[in-house]
């Protein structure tokens, strides 16, 4: 039997600064998806002030 290799995975972080408008359209989708989950989120999101905080 031979011995189980394990793969190593490399991850770079980078701060998101250069990439808001990638970070606005993952947050917009990850919503839009709990929204359709459940109808009564986007009213939380909007007691929230989410659009203006996305902004």
């Amino acid at each position: 039997m031979q011995p189980i290799r394990e793969k190593k995975m490399k991850i770079n972080l980078l701060p998101a600064y250069p990439f808001q408008e990638e970070i606005k359209g993952l947050l917009s989708e990850y919503t839009d998806m709990l929204i359709q989950g459940d109808a009564s989120f986007k009213q939380y999101l909007e007691i929230q002030n989410y659009e203006e905080e996305l902004k």
